[in-house]
This record gives C-alpha cells, structure tokens and sequence, in this order.
C-alpha cells in the first residue's frame, strides 16, 4: 500500500490534479521495475493545466511507497514558512483566513510551518515574499508523503483534499493573493525578515521595485529549451554548480528535473541523487533566468516566439500579449500585397518599356517582393533577370517633349 494507492483516487473525484511523490523528497518522480525511482518527472508541469486520468493513476498506485502532490493550478497553496517562532506563523495564518477566506484544508509537514488551500477564480503564476510563498500555476504541493526531515507523516489538521472537493475552497485571485502576502510580511519581527529579499518579482524587502528585462524568474518551457542548447561536456564543479543556481533562482525547487536532465549530459554528473542533493542545498538569489538564456544564446539559442520567457508575467494559453499586433501586421502586410498586385497589373512590360521612369517603377515592385518570401524573392530575381535580357538596355528613354 501506498498513500497514491489508497487516496489517489478520491483527490481525483474531488477534481485536484495529482502527481506521484519519491519517497523521501518533496519532488515529482517516476518508477520502473528496471531502474527503480528515477531522480525527477521530466515534464511534470503539464499535469498543472489539466485534471489527471484513470489510467495515469492506475500506473502511479502501482508504485511502492508513493506519496501524493497536488499540482498546482486552479489550486493554490499558501505556504506559511515560519519555523522560528509559532506564535508568528498562527497569525499569518488567521490573516489568510481573514483575507482570503476560511479554508478547511490546514497541512502541517515540519511544525509550526504550515500550508493553506484554496482555489484560483483564474490560474496565475506563483510568487514568493519568503517567508511566505505562493504555490500556483506551474508549481506543485507535497499532500501525503513521509517528510523528508521529520520521518513523519504529513498531516492535515481537520479535513484533507481527499475530503474536500476542489469547487468548494475559498476562491482567490492573485490579487488577493499579493496583498495578503505584502500584509504578511509586515507582520514578520525585524529577526525574522530576510535583511535582502529580492525575487522574480521585483520585491526587495517591502519595498517594490520593476525588474530588469530579464529578470531571475523563467518559465519552465522557456528554461528547457534553452538546456537543450547547453552542452555539458564533463564542465568543471564551479561551472555545473553555476548551471544549477541560475535553474533554481528561475524556477525555485520546480527546476530539479531540468537539473537532473541537463546533468545526465555528462559522463561524470549523471549521478542523479547527488545532483538533487546538491540542487536542494543551493541559494539561488542572485542569478536566474536572465544567466540562462544569455549562456544559451552564447550556443546559439534563439528562443520561440510562442515560449513565455518572463515567468512574472502570465497569459491564458492562445493569448499571447503579440497576438493582436501580430494579427494587425499581418492585415496590414496582406492589404499591402493585394495592392502591389494591382500594381503589377497595372505595369506591363509594354507599358513598362515606354515610360522614362522604368528603373523606377521596377525597384518599386521589387521593394514590394521583399515583403513576401525569400523563395518568392528569388523566382522573381531569376524572372526580371531573363525579362530584361530579351528587352531594350537598362539605358533609360529620351524625356518626351511637352
């Protein structure tokens, strides 16, 4: 028995999105009965936009000792983590049931930290004031497993979401959400609050900031495509440790499978307990996202338009902030070639011959050509060429009289 096995299938029917858990980690993981547990979930983030299948749960409950973690995505967590002080992490508490509703879903995994649930009106990205994070979209929760830390169960204080469906949590918006964090943080004694905070999202203590281009925060397809760029030929520590912390500031813990897989490159980092062993221990506050695509682009990366690249930004799938201008180009590009046929009616080579602004009126229709493509470029590079060889010389006609 296993905690995938014995309550998978009621978080399913009560609508949460679920991930199978290794055991003594907090991370996503796969097993097979030739390797055993694999270090990471390649991918895992997709299982954030959609409800998990009977047949995907039917694989998963067959692996031993397999915790559960929520992804998130219409849930939302709301880690409180406050370990120094109880008192302080009760009072958060009670301001996110004040603010955000009184959710009946409380974990507890090493006390007196703690996480709440509820549920987004529309899925955001996650973003974090420490000691305060919010889990959203692209990130996932640890719901049963054995803590790492503890040797303990995690437990639920009244109800779990095996208990509870989805529909019926508190709804939030990331609004809210950013407001009761900003409110939580002024609660934190001056001991307890970072000396520098400064994340993805602009936030440097409690004052804010805008952020570079760049930033530190990605997005989790824009980071692997750029990996894939990177060669790992056997790099010195210093060099693959770099790679790690600029991963972990631009995606936090989720970045560990891209770590894992992006070290399988080489021969001697193909150790994929260490390597999360490693990654877990790094401080990633000062490198990011921005550090990874500039590496990539070194190799030659070019990144697809449709990746988001800035993972404090957000947008519905299918609406990327280009879409309208895009959309506008491209109506004005195919207004200006419907012109430009008419154009190219309107100028036969008789005509065309007969006028004493011939060049002219060819490199007008030749800078209309360089609108289409570079095939249509060359079939009528290749066509003027042999029209101009059967016809007068270039030389250009006497001006007639008036």
């Amino acid at each position: 028995m296993s905690f995938m096995s014995e309550l998978g299938g009621r978080y399913i029917d009560n609508g949460y999105p679920i991930l199978p858990i290794k055991p003594e980690s907090k991370a996503p993981g796969l097993y097979t009965a030739a390797v055993g547990w694999s270090g990471g979930y390649p991918d895992w983030t997709r299982h954030c936009a959609r409800p998990t299948t009977l047949l995907e749960f039917e694989i998963w409950a067959t692996y031993p000792d397999a915790g559960i973690g929520v992804a998130c995505g219409y849930p939302v967590g709301i880690d409180i983590d406050v370990v120094e002080d109880a008192a302080i992490a009760t009072d958060i508490e009670r301001l996110a049931r004040r603010l955000l509703g009184d959710t009946p879903l409380v974990r507890i995994g090493m006390a007196p930290k703690r996480l709440l649930v509820y549920r987004a009106e529309h899925p955001f990205a996650g973003f974090k004031m420490h000691p305060i994070e919010v889990l959203a979209r692209g990130q996932q929760f640890v719901a049963h497993a054995i803590h790492p830390e503890t040797g303990q169960a995690y437990r639920w204080i009244d109800d779990s979401p095996a208990d509870v469906p989805l529909s019926e949590l508190p709804a939030v918006t990331e609004e809210q959400c950013r407001a009761f964090a900003k409110e939580a943080f002024e609660l934190l004694p001056a001991a307890l609050r970072p000396a520098r905070l400064l994340n993805g999202n602009g936030h440097n203590g409690s004052d804010v900031h805008t952020p570079s281009p760049l930033g530190r925060r990605g997005t989790y397809d824009a980071v692997a495509s750029a990996l894939e760029k990177i060669p790992n030929d056997d790099w010195p520590y210093d060099d693959w440790v770099s790679i790690g912390i600029y991963i972990k500031g631009a995606l936090g813990d989720v970045g560990l499978p891209l770590s894992l897989r992006w070290s399988a490159k080489s021969a001697n980092k193909d150790r994929p307990d260490y390597t999360a062993k490693i990654f877990t221990g790094l401080r990633a506050d000062r490198a990011g996202a921005g550090s990874i695509y500039r590496k990539a682009e070194e190799y030659g990366w070019r990144a697809d338009h449709s990746i988001r690249m800035n993972g404090a930004i957000a947008w519905e799938p299918g609406q990327h902030p280009s879409t309208r201008v895009t959309r506008r180009h491209k109506s004005r590009h195919r207004t200006a070639r419907a012109r430009e046929t008419g154009r190219r009616q309107r100028l036969r080579p008789g005509r065309l011959l007969q006028s004493r602004w011939r060049d002219q009126a060819l490199r007008r229709l030749y800078a209309g050509y360089r609108t289409t493509t570079a095939t249509d470029l060359r079939c009528y590079d290749r066509a003027l060429c042999h029209w101009y060889a059967r016809r007068a010389p270039l030389s250009r006609p006497n001006r007639p009289a008036h």
